[in-house]
């Protein structure tokens, strides 16, 4: 490596990123995985589970580094192994909604930005691709000199097929860049193939989107109608009926309707994990309890936690009532 290299700090960030990014591969090797929500430990599973999956991956990315140690030579070239790490974005966005728990509208804000990242790193490599063909050939005549670009920057140069790229995704196509090359062409031909895939997957994200947004209004008031017409059919009084679409309403929340799908799920999991679930949410509310926490030890309340049972109530709704006598 050249002295020059390390007076630049982007090359020292890259050359740091590079070394933790082995480091992690190295880690990997360490790390237990979940196989059909089993936790596997031993090292041998590991081993083989990591490099019959990612692990190949990983190993090419890592080519850069030769790369960087040789930027006089050929081998240069070979620092664009790094982009190859970027299907690790995807599972990484994944595990940050895993921990935080994020709800449905949160959900879907992160969708849409995921989205956005992903129109902007395909229509970005397009444009990166536009512009390494011109390196490869050698002729007087491509979009460069078409455009009347020869003399620009790079940084100006980029920008024309970043737009180019855009447009070609969004299929418009002004036709003021356009491929005049063999090479440039087939090019081409191979982006406006996967851009049309993906204009249409954009399309239908964006439309899957808007009806999640309005699944839950229109399926509550959905149930709310059958509801109504059935107390009618059956003579129930307009108040008994007021109450009851009160409380449905209510039921049929956005906090409620979570509540009734972690339910639904639940019952798919083992009796064993159910109870395990159920004993740890209900030592914990017993624990809160200034009452129990004093006068009780954690053990005796993990144990009673089992013998609770949960029950819901609407609002303004009589849980039971307190007779005073009186006596004179």
């Amino acid at each position: 490596m050249s002295k020059s290299n390390f007076e630049n700090p982007l090359y020292i960030v890259d050359f740091i990123l590079d070394l933790l990014y082995l480091l992690e591969i190295i880690t990997r090797f360490q790390i237990g995985y979940y196989y059909h929500g089993e936790l596997r430990i031993e090292r041998g599973e590991i081993m083989g589970h990591y490099l019959t999956t990612t692990f190949i991956w990983d190993f090419i990315s890592m080519f850069s580094l030769i790369g960087r140690f040789f930027p006089e030579s050929h081998w240069q070239k070979l620092i664009l192994l790094t982009n190859v790490r970027i299907y690790k974005l995807w599972p990484l966005m994944a595990s940050i909604e895993d921990f935080f728990q994020f709800s449905k509208e949160v959900l879907a804000t992160l969708r849409v930005v995921k989205l956005t990242v992903f129109i902007c790193l395909f229509a970005h490599y397009c444009a990166c691709l536009l512009y390494v063909i011109t390196l490869i050939e050698d002729y007087d005549e491509n979009w460069i000199s078409m455009a009347n670009l020869l003399h620009k920057q790079e940084v100006e140069l980029y920008v024309v097929s970043l737009y180019w790229s855009v447009t070609i995704m969004a299929t418009v196509g002004f036709g003021d860049i356009f491929p005049t090359t063999l090479l440039e062409r087939i090019a081409l031909v191979a982006i406006m193939i996967f851009t049309s895939i993906i204009f249409g997957y954009i399309l239908s994200t964006i439309g899957s989107l808007i009806m999640e947004a309005s699944a839950y209004s229109t399926e509550a008031r959905h149930k709310i109608r059958i509801l109504t017409k059935y107390m009618s059919e059956k003579g129930l009084n307009k108040n008994a009926q007021s109450k009851i679409r009160k409380y449905l309403e209510f039921f049929l929340d956005r906090e409620n309707a979570a509540k009734l799908e972690g339910d639904g799920i639940m019952k798919m999991l083992s009796p064993n994990l159910q109870e395990e679930i159920v004993r740890e949410v209900n030592a914990k509310i017993l624990s809160d309890s200034r009452v129990f926490s004093a006068n009780y030890r954690r053990k005796f309340l993990y144990l009673a936690s089992k013998d609770l049972i949960e029950r819901s109530f609407g609002p303004e709704e009589t849980l039971f009532y307190v007779i005073l006598l009186f006596f004179y």
